[in-house]
């Protein structure tokens, strides 16, 4: 998408085009996210939600992750924290509308699907303005107006482009499944889990289901820590045991009990998520396109603000010790599961460069390859592989890319076969009993020709 594509291009020509030039922009985004939950925490007397977002799963996942997860929760935390000056109580700023169009700009134009979440605010502060009756100053007026003028443009530009025809990963029809992944991802299971293609494979019956079985234990225990967490925090509004809490503006400790400032943005926070992944899936069954979390990642800081709160409740009240206990048992759970997503092996990123260094000493033994897998990482990582066929020196390097019939290479390198092989062409040859497995990288394996 737009600035997805021009973010990256333009952070190449500064800083280069390697592997961690291309990961560390990601940073930049994370420290934007970081500053704008910082904001938010302040306005309503959190100061612990950066640290909070800071320890997700789902963000340490993305983080290593060379497309634009990171730049769409950036986008949506800054439309949280332009949104959350729209409170009850609050001053609505300038700064809140300043906020609010960056977040909502950042979030459309780096993908298409930022939209939902856009879009859900855009209702949430509607309704709040009719609530409110709210004012707005000339200032804040015209910039929102010239934002809209830009959303617009850029409406009209992804009209356009759906009009000529999409395309994506079509390997996985489109099911309940989907929106599962996406709670599984934003709930932070994925890393006391099993790995992410190793699930995948199980849900679509490529794999074994006894596989989950060694995780079972520590799925079990963040699900129950999850619903405590909630039990203690709906106990404490029906026993209305709420505490004083909520905006620094004007909003303080000399306010009645039954303060419900917090409610408003818990509502927020869990409202935009549910109307994305809800919208997403309907949207997905018309066009058949499956999708991920990462589609929705400008929808998660709303997400963490939504737990966020239900934590800060959960420690108040009659059940505070059953909150404090389950609380402090998720910050644990997603602390491990972020750690196990950077170290454990399972949760490694695919190899494409170990593949693509081993396809490069085979074509430099004057061997013929059959590249069964994605071709433009191939080629980032100095693979010769087009569309059509091209020679290496002395070997030669051709794209499997799911065809009838792959000939008979010397060596093949294949990955995910359900995406590479989805006609079987290639593991057909595999199993035609005149190849053998050399070696293999995350998500590769490596046959070569027997010798006779």
């Amino acid at each position: 998408m737009p600035l997805g594509m021009f973010s990256f291009w333009a952070w190449s020509r500064v800083f280069g085009a390697g592997e961690l030039a291309m990961r560390s922009i990601n940073l930049v985004w994370a420290a934007i996210a970081l500053a704008a939950f910082a904001r938010v925490g302040r306005l309503l007397l959190i100061p612990w939600l950066p640290v909070f977002f800071a320890i997700q799963p789902f963000v340490w996942y993305y983080t290593n992750y060379a497309r634009t997860p990171l730049m769409q929760m950036a986008g949506g935390a800054l439309l949280l924290a332009g949104a959350t000056g729209f409170l009850p109580g609050g001053k609505k700023a300038a700064m809140d509308a300043v906020l609010l169009c960056l977040g909502g700009l950042l979030l459309s134009g780096t993908h298409i699907l930022g939209m939902l979440p856009l879009a859900a605010v855009a209702c949430w502060i509607v309704l709040q303005g009719i609530w409110q009756k709210l004012r707005f100053s000339l200032g804040a007026k015209t910039l929102l107006f010239l934002s809209m003028s830009v959303l617009i443009a850029l409406s009209a530009y992804y009209v356009t482009t759906l009009l000529h025809g999409i395309s994506g990963d079509k390997y996985w029809v489109v099911s309940p499944a989907n929106v599962f992944f996406v709670i599984y991802e934003f709930l932070g299971f994925s890393g006391v889990g099993p790995g992410r293609q190793d699930l995948r494979d199980i849900m679509k019956g490529m794999a074994s289901s006894f596989g989950i079985f060694p995780f079972i234990p520590g799925l079990i225990l963040l699900a129950a820590a999850y619903l405590f967490l909630f039990a203690a925090a709906t106990k404490s509004w029906m026993t209305r045991e709420i505490p004083p809490a909520a905006c620094a503006q004007g909003i303080g400790p000399k306010c009645p009990a039954r303060s419900y400032v917090l409610l408003s943005p818990w509502l927020m926070g869990l409202g935009v998520p549910l109307l994305s992944v809800s919208a997403l899936f309907l949207i997905a069954l018309a066009l058949g396109q499956p999708f991920w979390g990462r589609e929705l990642a400008g929808a998660f800081p709303f997400w963490i603000l939504a737990l966020g709160i239900t934590i800060h409740w959960a420690r108040q009240g009659i059940w505070r010790k059953v909150g404090r206990l389950a609380g402090g048992a998720i910050l644990i759970c997603l602390l491990t599961s972020s750690l196990l997503i950077r170290f454990a092996p399972r949760h490694r990123h695919d190899d494409y460069r170990g593949a693509a260094t081993e396809a490069l000493k085979l074509s430099t033994a004057g061997k013929t390859i059959w590249w069964a897998a994605d071709y433009l990482c191939g080629t980032y990582y100095g693979l010769p592989t087009q569309d059509t066929e091209i020679t290496g020196s002395p070997g030669k390097i051709f794209p499997a890319r799911n065809r009838d019939d792959p000939g008979s290479p010397d060596a093949i390198i294949l990955s995910r076969c359900d995406i590479f092989d989805s006609r079987g062409s290639v593991a057909r040859l595999i199993g035609s009993g005149t190849y053998e497995k050399i070696c293999g990288f995350k998500a590769f394996e490596v046959w070569e020709k027997k010798k006779r």
